[in-house]
């Protein structure tokens, strides 16, 4: 059994650890999110547009007409190329820029 000032003691460090990190984030406004990309492919366009729309890799798959495996690793390139961190900011990127 852990006793009530240990417990406390845990929370102080984490509590620090996250006023640290907190402290030294950088607002979103500061991100740079310009990257030299040229417009997209129609099937990359293609993929953004069902990657928003479709809930499952499957469904995208069958509409492309590809494999789910040749699907999922197209849309494993978009988030680099448009130099976003995840799927989602992909898409993100690709809409503010006019491309979906």
């Amino acid at each position: 059994m852990t006793c009530w000032w240990s417990r406390k003691a845990s929370w102080s460090r984490v509590r620090a650890l996250f006023d640290r990190v907190w402290d030294e984030a950088r607002k979103p406004a500061d991100v740079d999110h310009t990257v030299a990309v040229s417009a997209p492919t129609d099937d990359e366009r293609q993929i953004l547009t069902l990657m928003c729309r479709v809930s499952k890799d499957e469904a995208g798959a069958r509409t492309t007409g590809v494999s789910v495996r040749t699907y999922r690793r197209r849309i494993a390139d978009l988030p680099a190329a448009l130099g976003a961190g995840n799927r989602a900011q992909a898409a993100l990127i690709a809409r503010e820029r006019g491309w979906i």
